[in-house]
This record gives structure tokens, sequence and C-alpha cells, in this order.
């Protein structure tokens, strides 16, 4: 059996090439998994963002045991959530482009 015939025997053999395209279209867009997150959470979520919360104490405060913070950062990412990624916290230190470390990780002072 191929497509052709599989497609005729889906629509009742009446095939219409522009509604098969939206079909297709429409069922490729709800494929995957379904967050957990609904419209509330997301705006919740938002909001504990724009308030420098980091996804990890949104997840273990307000959404404890609804997602985890791989979600959150995933519908950051997705777009799901609105919130700029660039404002995410960071986490670590970071060392100064002057600032050269020894081998024993000891900041060398160069100069002077």
């Amino acid at each position: 059996m191929n497509s052709k015939s599989r497609e005729l025997k889906r629509c009742g053999n009446e095939y219409d090439a522009i509604y098969a395209q939206k079909d297709k279209i429409e069922k490729l867009s709800s494929k995957g998994r379904k967050t957990k997150a609904d419209g509330k959470l997301t705006k919740s979520i938002s909001e504990k963002l724009h308030k420098k919360w980091s996804p990890e104490q949104i997840a273990n405060t307000i959404c404890k045991d609804v997602v985890c913070f791989k979600t959150i950062y995933n519908c950051i990412y997705l777009g799901m959530i609105e919130f700029d990624v660039s404002k995410l916290r960071r986490k670590g230190k970071s060392i100064e482009k002057n600032q050269k470390k020894s081998k024993k990780g000891i900041p060398l002072v160069i100069g002077n």
C-alpha cells in the first residue's frame, strides 16, 4: 500500500491537496510532549522571573511537584514564557580578561 492510496482511504476517496497540506501542518504542530505549564502557571513563572528569581527557585517553591527547572528553561527558550534569556542569572564566577590563573588556580599579578 503506498502513500497515495492511504491518503485516499483516509479522505474517503476524495482528495484535496490544500486540505491535506493544512491537515499535515496541523498534525506536525501538535507532535511531541505537552508541557504541564498552563497559562496561569506560566504567568506566575514570568512574574517571578521579572522579580529576578531563578528557574531553580521557582521550581522549588511555587511549582513544586508540577514542573522542574529544566521545563522552565525550555519554556523560556521556546518562547512560551515571555522573558529575555540574557536577563537570566549567571552561575559561577567569571574571570576578568586581564587576570590570568596559574596552574594551581591562584591569580597571577602581572605588571608594576
